[in-house]
């Protein structure tokens, strides 16, 4: 999956007044163009990082989040629930020049 949107996670719907926790099951829709439809926004909140990680090692699923500056790199690794692999990638100002980093080193 590619997005730019923002990473969120429980406790986040409720800004927009979804407050059922996520039932950690998949709510997608195959639409007629083979793309996919979330089809309960406004039923459940985000899942929890615990019910994330859970269905990654379940799925052996690695995430790779993709990022342009070193806070948003922060805010996703800086909660300890969080026991999946990440990698990230940082792009400076000249995306010809690629940096790696894995969990906080520069490699």
């Amino acid at each position: 999956m590619a997005t730019d949107a923002d990473f969120h996670v429980a406790g986040d719907g409720k800004l927009g007044g979804v407050v059922r926790p996520h039932d950690g099951e998949c709510h997608l829709r195959r639409e007629i163009d083979q793309l996919f439809t979330y089809i309960q926004s406004g039923e459940y909140d985000y899942p929890s990082l615990y019910q994330i990680n859970d269905n990654l090692v379940k799925e052996d699923i690695v995430p790779l989040f993709a990022v342009t500056n070193r806070e948003e790199y922060d805010r996703l690794v800086s909660n300890d629930t969080v026991s999946f692999v990440l990698i990230t990638i940082l792009f400076n100002s000249d995306t010809r020049k690629v940096f790696h980093w894995h969990n906080g080193f520069r490699q």
